[in-house]
This record gives C-alpha cells, sequence and structure tokens, in this order.
C-alpha cells in the first residue's frame, strides 16, 4: 500500500509538474498569439503604406506623361514657328533685295562717282545677306542637331534662350537693313 501511496504522490507531482508546463505553454501561446497580431497589424499598416506608395507614383507618372507632352507640344510649335520665321524672313529678304537691286539697275546710268558710292552700300547689303543667311543656316543646323535627350526642361530652356536671343540679332539686323534701304530710298 506504501507503494501505491508513493506511486500516487509520484502521479500527483507529475500532475501538476504537467500542470505547469501546460500553464507555461498557455502563457507563451498567449506571448506568440500577441507577436503575431502585431506582426499581421504590422502587415496591414506595410500594405497601406505600399498602397498609398503606388498610387502616388501612379499619380507622378501622369503629371510626368502630362508635363512631357505637353514639352513635345511646345516643342513641335516652336519648330513650326522657327519655319515659319524662316521663310518670312527669306521672303522679306529677297523682297527688299530684288527692290533694291531693281533700283540699282535703273541708277547705274548715274555718273562714276554716284555708281561708287552705289557699290558700297550694295556690298553692305551683300554683306547683311550673307551673315542673314549663315544665321539661317545655323538655325537650320540647330534645328536637325536637336536629339531625344535633349528634352529635358532645362537643356529645352537653353535652346530657347540662345534661339531667342539669335531672333533678336537676326531682327536687329533686319530693322539695320530696313533703315539702310529706307535711307537709300530717300537719297533718291
Amino acid at each position: 500500500m506504501i507503494q501505491k501511496i508513493k506511486e500516487l504522490v509520484n502521479v500527483k507531482e507529475e500532475l501538476n509538474s504537467l500542470s505547469e508546463e501546460i500553464k507555461e505553454s498557455r502563457n507563451e501561446l498567449r506571448e506568440l498569439k500577441s507577436n503575431i497580431l502585431e506582426i499581421q497589424e504590422a502587415t496591414k499598416q506595410t500594405g497601406s503604406m505600399q498602397k498609398e506608395i503606388v498610387d502616388a507614383f501612379k499619380d507622378d507618372m501622369g503629371r510626368i506623361k502630362e508635363i512631357k507632352d505637353a514639352l513635345d507640344k511646345e516643342l513641335y510649335d516652336f519648330k513650326l514657328l522657327k519655319s515659319h520665321l524662316q521663310k518670312d524672313l527669306l521672303r522679306k529678304f529677297e523682297e527688299e533685295l530684288d527692290k533694291e537691286l531693281k533700283h540699282h539697275i535703273r541708277g547705274m546710268e548715274i555718273s562714276e562717282k554716284e555708281y561708287a558710292a552705289m557699290r558700297d552700300k550694295i556690298i553692305k547689303i551683300m554683306e547683311s545677306s550673307d551673315q542673314l543667311s549663315r544665321n539661317i543656316e545655323l538655325l537650320k543646323n540647330i534645328s536637325a542637331n536637336i536629339k531625344k535627350e535633349d528634352f529635358e526642361l532645362t537643356g529645352f530652356a537653353k535652346q530657347l534662350i540662345s534661339m531667342d536671343k539669335e531672333k533678336l540679332e537676326l531682327m536687329k539686323k533686319i530693322d539695320s537693313l530696313e533703315r539702310l534701304i529706307a535711307k537709300q530710298r530717300r537719297s533718291h
């Protein structure tokens, strides 16, 4: 009987030990469950943040596409304007040159002294014509050498400034040419 009591005591101790282990396992399971819940919450937040980032990225891509399209349109308009400007300049120059040449051909009958004076003016007009032709050729070269990589906003702005300066120079030359022609007409 003592043996059975000892066995009962041993069983009771084992049960107590098992009960303690079960309590510890339950505590560990609670901690593990809490950790899993925290991980799930962090995963939800990360997913939400990723969605926000993706949405913001899509918005930015849309804006970038709009800016690129606007830039392409502005470049096209600029090339069209440049082409019209070249044609107008050449037409106006040819008209003025034609008028001047006709006037000078009629004036060939004037005395030698007056002829020499007119010849100097024609040389100046021709020099202006050469300069204008060089500037137009430069514009053509610039337009032919525009590359796809030049579509960055800073590069485009620099080109616009440079071409604007060239345009101003050409307009000044046209003005001086018109003044010279008007002066020549007044002198006759």
